[in-house]
């Protein structure tokens, strides 16, 4: 992995910088997946083994250009973001039990190609003296290749139908305009603000069936709204309303399997449609000298909400497809809380948590469902100073257990550790982190459609790293705020986590 960049100063108010990261790493995996029969006495019926190589080759660059006018606060910028990333894979799949049989028994050659596009441009203009104007543009295009090559069979009466190989092309276009306005008198501070966005997509599925060919186009405006009161530089308070979309990722769209064991394949569903949120929230805040404390209500209408769903595999009654599907309808409210502490000079505390109620209707085998759920969900992170050089940080999350439409999802946490030293006279730093520190980040669940089962995923959470970051020079900050929206793609990109 390299990061590089530069800035050049070409005057006190023009600054133009260039990076790039180049990531180039293989994996190597060997994974077993044993499933037994409760009804015969936990009887071993598959004893399938795994053995995948995969390559990951990534290149990004970014060329920003910034610009300050004579005008305090009023500026402009423009960005541009070129990435590329090459993922081939090559795996082998047995089963001990059976090594005859095709289904079980073959190898995949999978090769993706993404190739990404982003450009921003953004402008800042100060009306009075607590007002201001924000405007921008952004256009995205990413396109996506993947072909499968694979020597997977299924049997056909007395004969093995092969399954053939297929190729996935998908590319997505995204151009949006956003304008916001800031304001403030007395203790009032107000915000409005609306993104426009055309979204394009293009899709062809190649099988040895006909191909099939996916194409969507939606024009939708995100309108937000922001009313703050500040009663005392210690207490203030927020009412908020927010349109936002969750774009489905690219692995929830790819009908190509991501992973596959005996009994479940994972495939995504290029038919997925966007999940738009329609948020109200009210909120407190709590300064103090130590940190502060806020505390909010919410309730947010989820529509074309995204969420898993498990099918039939139509080549083999015996085994279910994960794949996608957008619910009916989802209906979310409860309250958040968050808060930073300073408990001594060396010891800060980050702590966040959610509790809400959810009520999901949606279709499932053609079966209109609704399941409510009481969610909670926690977070702390710990930072202590042990001296000017040397800090540690300690993290701990809660994910609660959740009901879906048709499984029960046990529940999930997770600790990690890092910590950081300070060398070469302050530039350079030296860091090793482990995540999932007791390998219990695990994916628990009981489903009882379409068939029952229990099962337990464990992802490759534990991870250790150690890294050493040097730096050249000083960097001039720029405070320019994220007046774009978030990206706005599903952020657990398919996985379980």
């Amino acid at each position: 992995m390299l990061k590089l960049g530069l800035d050049v100063f070409f005057t006190d108010k023009d600054l133009f910088s260039v990076s790039t990261f180049q990531n180039h790493s293989k994996e190597d995996t060997w994974a077993t997946s044993l499933l037994t029969n409760r009804q015969q006495n936990n009887l071993l019926v598959a004893d399938a083994p795994l053995q995948r190589k995969r390559e990951n080759n990534q290149q990004n660059y970014i060329f920003s250009f910034r610009h300050d006018f004579d005008r305090t606060g009023e500026n402009i910028s423009f960005e541009a973001n070129f990435s590329e990333r090459d993922a081939p894979e090559l795996s082998v799949f047995q089963e001990n039990l059976d090594p005859s049989d095709r289904s079980m028994n073959y190898t995949d050659s999978i090769q993706i190609n993404h190739r990404n596009q982003r450009y921003n441009l953004d402008y800042t203009l100060p009306l009075l003296e607590n007002s201001k104007l924000e405007i921008g543009a952004e256009a995205r295009i990413n396109r996506m290749e993947n072909r499968l090559l694979t020597t997977q069979a299924y049997q056909l009466e007395a004969t093995w139908e092969p399954k053939g190989n297929s190729v996935f092309d998908f590319q997505r276009e995204i151009h949006a305009a956003y304008l916001n306005y800031n304001t403030e008198f007395a203790n009032v501070g107000f915000q409005l603000g609306t993104r426009f966005e055309r979204y394009n997509v293009w899709g062809t599925f190649e099988t040895t069936a006909e191909p099939v060919r996916y194409r969507d186009a939606v024009f939708t405006a995100y309108p937000s709204a922001f009313l703050t009161y500040r009663h005392t530089d210690a207490h203030q308070f927020q009412l908020s309303y927010s349109r936002r979309v969750d774009r489905p990722s690219v692995n929830q769209i790819n009908p190509i399997r991501k992973w596959s064991t005996p009994l479940v394949t994972q495939i995504g569903n290029p038919a997925l449609r966007m999940q738009f949120t329609n948020s109200y929230e009210i909120n407190y805040t709590n300064a103090f000298s130590k940190g502060y404390l806020n505390l909010g209500g919410f309730f947010r209408v989820v529509d074309n909400n995204i969420a898993r769903v498990l099918n039939v595999d139509e080549n083999d009654p015996q085994k279910i497809e994960l794949s996608f599907a957008n619910t009916v309808s989802n209906r979310r409210y409860g309250f958040e809380f968050s808060s930073n502490l300073g408990l001594f000079s060396w010891w800060k505390i980050n702590a966040s948590a959610d509790l809400y109620l959810q009520t999901e209707r949606g279709f499932a085998l053609g079966e209109l469902l609704e399941v409510q759920n009481r969610v909670l969900n926690f977070r702390l992170n710990n930072s202590i100073v042990v001296t000017q050089k040397l800090r540690f940080q300690l993290f701990g999350m809660y994910r609660s257990a959740q009901q879906n439409l048709q499984n029960n999802r046990h529940p999930m946490w997770m600790v990690n550790t890092a910590a950081s030293l300070t060398v070469f006279k302050g530039k350079g730093t030296l860091s090793c982190s482990v995540n999932d520190v007791f390998s219990s980040m695990r994916f628990k669940f009981d489903a009882f459609s379409p068939l029952a089962q229990s099962g337990e995923f464990t992802g490759e959470q534990r991870t250790v790293y150690l890294g050493l970051v040097y730096r050249y020079g000083k960097r001039k900050k720029d405070r320019r705020s994220n007046r774009r929206s978030d990206d706005g793609f599903m952020s657990n990109d398919g996985d379980f986590y």
